[in-house]
């Protein structure tokens, strides 16, 4: 039996590049014309239409009527929070999360590393708190808490390789948009243990966040962060009273990761 031939028969090529499409979507690129689409594929238009019609009859993409241009549908957006939802990590670390969160009363998130984005884990807002909730695909990793804590701790090639890809977003008048300067703002994390936040992101919001390591490897999985309005105290304070409480549960879950 020929086992190369049998791997190939048992391949959809058609299902492959229905999955190609779909993949092409993501916050910076949200629309998409079919002339884009197939030459992404690097096919023809014809062939394009098949697979992108039939995303369209399954609810996985719609098409403006006016522009002709395509979307992500609701069925692509379900199956990503279906995933999110069944993502194992998401078992690790709900229990502390929720547990901190009922014991200091602070909103925590938490999220990982997915290519050159970040993927939201879980979030639980305090209570009596304005809900606030972020973006479950975020590519903004050099303004957010999160993403400066799972950035100061990758390995230092591995960093400089994401920091050469990815845009440096400016969300507010204090994101960090220099190169040289967030570099040297991560090396101040890595030596503190923990990133700071300070209306890089959202006007208002001051976060502290840290990795959650695989202890076996010494390679961030993800980070978790503590949120709060300006209003609850300058970050210096936040700083003094949190901190410790959020060192703490990055170690609780780097001890129980596998």
């Amino acid at each position: 039996m020929n086992l190369k031939k049998e791997r190939l028969d048992y391949f959809s090529t058609p299902f492959a590049k229905g999955l190609s499409v779909l993949s092409l979507f993501n916050p910076d690129h949200k629309n998409f014309s079919l002339k884009e689409i197939a030459d992404a594929l690097d096919t023809n238009p014809s062939s394009a239409y098949r697979f992108v019609n039939t995303l369209v009859k399954l609810g996985y993409l719609t098409k403006d009527p006016r522009t002709k241009l395509l979307s992500l549908g609701q069925k692509a957006y379900l199956l990503g929070l279906n995933l999110v939802n069944s993502y194992s990590l998401l078992d690790v670390v709900k229990p502390f999360i929720d547990e901190v969160n009922e014991q200091l009363n602070v909103s925590v998130d938490s999220c990982v590393l997915e290519g050159d984005h970040l993927l939201q884990l879980y979030f639980r807002p305090a209570k009596d708190a304005p809900y606030y909730q972020g973006l479950i695909i975020n590519p903004a990793i050099n303004c957010t808490g999160l993403g400066k804590a799972i950035l100061a701790f990758l390995p230092e090639e591995e960093q400089q390789q994401l920091l050469d890809r990815i845009k440096l977003y400016r969300r507010t008048e204090n994101s960090i948009t220099d190169k040289v300067e967030l570099i040297a703002d991560l090396e101040r994390t890595r030596k503190r243990g923990y990133a700071v936040n300070n209306e890089e992101y959202i006007k208002g919001l001051i976060t502290i966040a840290v990795p959650f390591i695989n202890l076996k490897t010494g390679h961030p999985v993800g980070a978790v962060s503590f949120d709060f309005l300006i209003h609850q105290g300058p970050l210096r304070e936040i700083e003094k009273k949190y901190a410790a409480a959020l060192l703490k549960l990055g170690k609780d879950i780097s001890a129980v990761i596998k």
